[in-house]
This record gives C-alpha cells, structure tokens and sequence, in this order.
C-alpha cells in the first residue's frame, strides 16, 4: 500500500480534498486536520501577496511536513528535503506566487528546472492542457519529462433532469469578472420560454420574472440539488485558469457557453457540447502565461466600469440558439456526458496518477 500525503492547506478547495477522498487504488491518503471551506469564494490577497507578485526573485518553495509517507501530493509549489513528491498546478505562476515577473526571470527558470532534476521530484500535475503548455512555454521542454495532464476529480454520480422550460445557470462570486453583467443584458435580448439561475454573489440589481437569484450554496447543493436540474451553464469568464464550477457541470451533463478562456475550451468545446467565443480581456497571453498588461488591474472593477457589447452579442446568440433548437441542446448535453465519461472520469485520473505515483518507489 503507496502511502501519499496530501499537502492539504487549513481550508482547502473541494476539488483539493476530493483528490485526497478519492485516491488511486492502492493508495492510502493522508492529510492534515481541515476546516471545510464549501460555497466560499477565493478570498482577496491580503497586501504581502499583493507584493510579491511584483517581485522578480519570487519562487514558492516549502519545508516538506514531517510525514512517514512514501510520495507528497504538493499543490503550487516545490518542496525541499529528501522526499519524493509531486505539485499540482492551475497555471505556471503559482510556482513564482503569481509574479509573471518572475516567471521570465532566467535566474527563477533555472532554479525550477535545478528542483525538476532533483530525485525526489516525481512529476508536475497540471490541471489541463493549458497549465502544461505554459508550463513548458516558461521553463522548457525540460519539464516535459516529468509532467502529467490530469483533470480535478468529480467523485459524484449525477444525473441531469428533463425540464419543461430550457434552464440557464450562472455560477460566480465574482459577478462582474466572470460576465455576470454582460449575462443579464444578453437575457433581456431573447425571445421565447427560459429561466435563469444565478448562484453566489451579485450586486443589487432588479431581475427579470424568469430570473432567479439563490445567493451562497453549498457545492454539495449545488452539484446534487442544483445543476442536475438545468440544461446550460454560462460562463462568459474574463478571469479564470480553469474554471472549476462550469467544469462541474459539464460533468454532470450540462451544455456550456463560455469564453476561450485557458483550459475552459477544453471541456466547453464549440460546437460539440456548447459555444465558446473570445474574451474582451486577454488575461493570458497566446503562450498560455500571464499577460502583464491585465494581470495587476483588478478585473472586477475593469469589468464593472467597462462595456463589452460583443459579449452581450454572442451571449445572446447562443443562448437564443439553444431556446430555438431543442434537438441540438440535446445533443450537446449528451456530448457533455461522453467527454465526462472519455476525458475527465475519475478512473482515467487516477489511472494517470498510479502510473505517475509508480515513480516514487
């Protein structure tokens, strides 16, 4: 029995501890006293994360806990010490505490790939294609070697429900980075029977009949009670690595609408399970890392002072297209189920994960 560690923080994300809850066969999974953290948004960075992320010599490196373990499951950062280990990463500037300066430093990129040559680094995790793109694009195709794609865990068998009326959901608590008020202009332009549902945090605003507001839910709610019950979820984010919450659905088997933005084309994929379109912020650049024109502004203010009409525009169409074609929704829906079931299943991750865990012994 591989006994792994999982370097849980106090509160950690639900996708984290599912990892931990949910590993390979085989495996024993251990990991710190938590405090479960369910329906929270990522809270602000308080004015030292604010800083570091100016400064050029950033790199995230921590004391391994004292475990007796075979292998630690690491997440954003890289581990000193003499045991073996792995790190999950949502994008290459966790390891530099989100400095892009760093990031381009060529001191930093040659202490990363010191700490990727080392013995007891097993592997980086990347949570999508993009994450190991940019990976690559920051430090080498050195870092090639020891990387593996794999997708966050969802444990969870839902099934979604047949409704009489199409359902939209937005899911967000950050309401104006993530589209939240180019969605509700793109809804007062469509014609025809729908609801929406917005989960999480928005301004006080008067909604439509056919739009409803629920506010904080649990994710255990929201995944069991909540998504299975609608047919789309939009995301027309600005502001996202991955894009936990639409991914979540699409699992369920839900259609999505979103922006192209970083790994969310790769499981909202055009035309195939739902619609994508370029977003008005380009917060990455073409190579997959940070774009320092938008990565210090503040994109919910940004969002909130500026007006993105092409935005409402496609909004509008698409999510006009799936009121006025039942038998495509349906469609994609069902697309939406077989990429769940082909590409992000938990036993395709943590088929992916013994082989890489295999390593450390």
């Amino acid at each position: 029995m591989l006994k792994v560690f999982y370097y849980l923080r106090g509160k950690p994300r639900g996708r984290q501890l599912d990892a931990a809850l949910y590993p390979p066969e085989g495996v024993k999974s251990l990991y710190p006293e938590i405090k479960h953290r369910e329906g929270q948004a990522v809270k602000r960075a308080n004015l030292l994360t604010k800083l570091v992320k100016f400064f050029p010599f950033a790199l995230n490196v921590k004391e391994p806990p004292d475990v007796d373990v075979d292998l630690i499951y690491a997440y954003g950062c890289l581990l000193k010490g003499e045991k073996p280990y792995v790190t999950e990463i949502d994008n290459p500037a966790c390891l530099t505490y989100y400095s892009p300066i760093a990031l381009k430093n060529p001191f930093i990129r040659s202490r990363v790939i010191s700490f990727v040559k080392d013995e007891n680094f097993i592997s980086f995790l990347p949570m999508s294609k993009a994450a190991e793109k940019g990976l690559i694009n920051a430090f080498g195709e050195e870092v090639n070697e020891k990387s593996a794609v794999v997708y966050p865990p969802f444990p969870y068998k839902v099934k979604p429900k047949n409704s009489d009326v199409i359902s939209f959901i937005f899911i967000s608590y950050h309401f104006y980075a993530k589209g939240g008020k180019e969605l509700l202009k793109a809804v007062r332009k469509l014609e025809g029977k729908f609801k929406l549902t917005i989960v999480g945090k928005m301004p006080k605003i008067k909604l439509p009949n056919n739009v409803e507001f629920k506010g904080r839910v649990l994710r255990n709610d929201l995944i069991n009670k909540i998504l299975p019950f609608h047919d789309v979820v939009v995301h027309p984010s600005y502001w996202d690595s991955f894009g936990i919450a639409p991914y979540e659905a699409i699992n369920i088997g839900l259609a999505g609408i979103s922006t192209n933005l970083y790994a969310l084309p790769e499981f909202i994929i055009h035309e195939k399970n739902g619609f994508n379109f370029d977003p008005p912020i380009k917060y990455f650049n073409d190579d997959f890392l940070p774009n320092i024109k938008f990565w210090y502004t503040n994109i919910e203010e940004f969002a909130k002072h500026h007006e993105f009409p092409h935005v409402v525009k496609k909004l509008a169409e698409y999510m006009q297209y799936y009121i006025d074609n039942p038998k495509e929704l349906k469609k994609h829906k069902k697309y939406s189920k077989k990429l769940a079931e082909e590409k992000f299943s938990l036993k395709i991750r943590n088929r992916i994960l013994s082989e890489v865990f295999k390593k450390a012994v």
